[in-house]
């Protein structure tokens, strides 16, 4: 079960109001019934074991083993009582005063971008896109996260409560991720329009080719597309330019090799298509505000 709708949380940095209730693990037989009632708040429920019916606007539907369901404020939401047993955790959350939209069409065309663009380099690190209903596919971290959330909330000691919404955050990213990825992958070609197939192909080259230096003409070359045609869709459909986002891709691919290898800054700015480190490091400062080196040594390296 894909989900048919995506709900984009735009959290506003550095931090958010993120609120959440005990996380319950529930082991209910026979499962217990609710009237439906419209919601307050978020609600949250992974199913382990079995499965759980429920109603939804009026229409009945059946969360299955391993499909996250999210009910979203204002939805009026019920579940059918019923003799198999269930097992699920469950939790209420919400973001406080912060901005969110449904998008309900062209979800194909949208996620095939978004699923390739990592998102420092798009400017979407604070953006979640949840799913009403996803059946998870790779749920081992999201189970562990969500272990994590319910150690910190039993812990008494201070600090922890903080610790406990941190870890749901995660959760929440590593959900939206999921989401991205399940819809793009079982896109079918006719769902995503010419112009995000071309972007999302450009995507594909220019991840292919950080180790050499190119521009807007070389990914358009390779589409076998005019270059001003090029520039004005991934624009539109991404929110940078080509040349922008090569230059923000390449400084994250850096930023990881700086913290993570044994390359020194030259090296480092050779295997991202920089012959000249020194105009590495002038780019670099421009984007992160501090030089490779003042970079690692904040983070610790």
């Amino acid at each position: 079960m894909i989900t048919n709708r995506i709900l984009t949380v735009d959290l506003p940095a550095p931090g958010i109001s993120l609120n959440v209730s005990r996380l319950m693990s529930v082991i209910a037989e026979p499962t217990w019934g609710m009237a439906p009632r419209v919601s307050t708040e978020y609600e949250l429920f992974y199913v382990t074991g079995s499965e759980l019916s429920v109603v939804v606007e009026g229409k009945d539907d059946v969360i299955r083993k391993g499909e996250i369901f999210l009910n979203y404020p204002g939805q009026k939401f019920g579940i059918h009582r019923s003799e198999r047993p269930v097992s699920l955790l469950h939790c209420h959350f919400d973001f406080g005063r912060v901005a969110a939209s449904k998008t309900i069409t062209g979800l194909s065309d949208w996620a095939s971008r978004l699923s390739r663009m990592d998102a420092w380099t798009s400017g979407f690190s604070r953006i979640l896109h949840l799913p009403d209903k996803l059946a998870v596919r790779n749920n081992t971290v999201l189970l562990e996260t969500l272990r994590r959330v319910n150690h910190f909330q039993r812990t008494a000691e201070h600090g922890y409560a903080i610790a406990a919404e941190a870890q749901f955050l995660i959760f929440l990213q590593c959900l939206s991720q999921e989401t991205l990825r399940a819809l793009s992958a079982t896109a079918a070609p006719q769902d995503v329009s010419s112009s995000g197939l071309l972007v999302a192909h450009a995507l594909d080259f220019i991840e292919q080719k950080m180790n050499i230096n190119f521009s807007l003409y070389e990914v358009a070359n390779n589409l076998e597309i005019n270059p001003q045609y090029l520039s004005r869709i991934f624009k539109a459909q991404t929110g940078l330019t080509v040349g922008r986002y090569i230059l923000r891709r390449k400084i994250a691919v850096a930023k990881e090799r700086l913290l993570s290898t044994r390359m020194n800054i030259k090296q480092v700015a050779m295997s991202v298509g920089f012959n000249d480190a020194q105009y590495f490091s002038r780019r670099f400062h421009s984007e992160m505000g501090l030089s490779p080196r003042a970079y690692q040594l904040t983070m610790g390296v």
